[in-house]
């Protein structure tokens, strides 16, 4: 059985006497590595997981951990059945419609550019971001829903660049890629190479460049059902500024 699979099974037979609304948060992860991963031993583990255990640790919150695929997130949030709480998400209009966030808990490496070494050497030469949107020659491999930061997609609806938008995941993206349907992704540098693996692309079969008119990466945060109370959160956002201050 699926762990989130377990997880609704498990919130049909637990009482809410079990779980304390004002001190206890039900969180739920993505299998996304190094930012959040199940580990060896069964255990939530990864660069944000130990972020928000010390988040929550400060706080006084207790937590239970569960992993979930994203398209369940939303769906469990809506129930309000629980104090839910998710880690590392972007902002978005949409998501807010369901979701409440706290303060900034993490910032991503700007994104790169992935190519094939086909044309590598051209988007170096073309040396910026807006050179490479505003070559229509060149077709951007879109992943659907993501975000990729108010600047680039600023310059986007500025330069027109030529799209095409991936049918649904990373994995079907880098396997355009590799197939020569599109020229580039932009996408995050963080945990690359083992994404490229499971989606069944050779990661030395790709390369990655550094564009110096790149935006700073995109902020993560802790997204909360509606049902969390704005106590809650501001215990979440004291200790978000206490032990994560925001960098100039």
């Amino acid at each position: 059985m699926f762990p989130w699979a377990v997880l609704l099974f498990l919130a049909s037979l637990v009482g809410p006497q079990v779980v304390r609304a004002e001190e206890s948060l039900w969180v739920v992860y993505l299998e996304h590595p190094p930012f959040s991963f199940t580990a060896e031993d069964g255990q939530p583990a990864g660069v944000l997981v130990d972020r928000a255990k010390h988040i929550f640790a400060h706080a006084g919150i207790a937590s239970q951990w569960f992993s979930m695929p994203a398209n369940r997130v939303s769906e469990m949030f809506r129930q309000q059945d629980r104090l839910w709480c998710s880690i590392g998400w972007y902002d978005s209009p949409e998501r807010r419609q369901w979701a409440q966030y706290s303060l900034p808990i993490y910032r991503d490496a700007p994104l790169v550019v992935l190519t094939t070494p086909r044309w590598a050497g051209h988007i170096r030469q073309l040396g910026s971001v807006d050179a490479l949107l505003g070559d229509t020659s060149l077709v951007w491999i879109r992943l659907p829903n993501a975000t990729y930061g108010a600047e680039i997609e600023d310059k986007a609806r500025r330069l027109r660049p030529a799209i095409i938008t991936s049918p649904t995941s990373f994995k079907d993206a880098v396997q355009m890629l590799a197939h020569g349907r599109g020229q580039y992704l932009f996408v995050a540098p963080d945990g690359l190479d083992h994404r490229l693996t499971i989606a069944g692309v050779d990661p030395s079969a790709m390369e990655t460049i550094s564009l110096p008119d790149m935006p700073p990466g995109n902020l993560r945060y802790l997204i909360l059902s509606p049902n969390v109370p704005p106590t809650l959160i501001e215990r979440l956002n004291t200790a978000i500024r206490t032990l994560f201050p925001p960098t100039p």
